[in-house]
């Protein structure tokens, strides 16, 4: 009766038949495994499986075996095994599951929308003044480049391709940020000169935004050769050397030490 009940199948109708004739073809490794463990083990074995039911229907099951051994030989005498539908259960995980799921789709496009917010907003601060700098540069020349040296132009000049410079540094930040915020990075790590490096930097940095400050480069010896990202390695230097040149007066010592 209660074989019917579960599986929709009368008694007389499986004798002779395997269980794993119902099983779902993608649970009967699984099933097997169970099985194996069961022959070898004294102790029940719990696994759970689709089991096609009567109607065609595959519906989840708890299936609790046991092997019964002859007490004098030790051999298997016999087979108890003890099903337990589980169908509700499962279609409940499932539910579950996929409210997991969107609850992490949501929290990512909450992420990409802060991530959009604080890229507005700083594109509006952050390049404002760099605008402003080479609209007023070209505006300057464009009033007075007749009435101006030629030192005078090239000071100006030079003040916008320093914005410009500036401009360019702020958009390979805003890209690094959203490459990395988006998608997962590692390092591409090679044996580079750390030194050389660093030194290339500094000297960009003396030519564009640090014109107007004065530098000295302190390098460990032992560095000459090191592992590292270059790509990375140069990124971090610009910044940290764009940002001494940022927030010191002018014709302040800024001084790069590598150790």
């Amino acid at each position: 009766h209660t074989y019917a009940e579960i599986y929709g199948y009368a008694p007389e109708e499986m004798i002779g038949r395997h269980s794993s004739e119902l099983i779902h073809p993608e649970d009967i490794e699984g099933a097997q495994q169970a099985w194996a463990l069961l022959r070898e083990s004294l102790n029940a074995s719990t696994f759970v499986c689709r089991m096609r039911h009567k109607s065609g229907e595959y519906k989840w099951f708890e299936v609790v075996s046991k092997a019964i051994h002859d007490p004098e030989t030790s051999r298997i005498k016999e087979y108890v095994a003890v099903s337990r539908d589980i169908s509700q259960r499962k279609q409940m995980d499932l539910i579950l599951a996929e409210q997991e799921r969107l609850r992490y789709e949501l929290e990512k496009e909450q992420e990409l929308n802060e991530v959009k917010s604080n890229l507005m907003r700083t594109i509006s601060h952050e390049f404002r003044t760099p605008l402003s700098l080479i609209l007023t540069s070209t505006d300057f020349l464009d009033s007075y480049i007749d009435r101006m040296d030629a030192e005078r132009r090239k000071e100006r000049l030079q003040s916008i391709r320093v914005q410009v410079k500036r401009l360019s540094e702020m958009l390979n930040d805003i890209s690094f940020v959203v490459q990395g915020t988006l998608h997962s990075m590692s390092a591409r790590k090679s044996m580079i000169n750390v030194r050389s490096y660093c030194q290339s930097v500094l000297d960009d940095i003396k030519t564009t935004v640090g014109v107007r400050h004065e530098f000295t480069f302190e390098a460990d010896p032992a560095l000459e050769q090191g592992v590292a990202d270059k790509a990375l390695l140069v990124r971090i230097v610009s910044n940290l050397l764009s940002n001494a040149v940022k927030y010191s007066p002018e014709n302040t010592l800024i001084t790069l030490r590598l150790y």
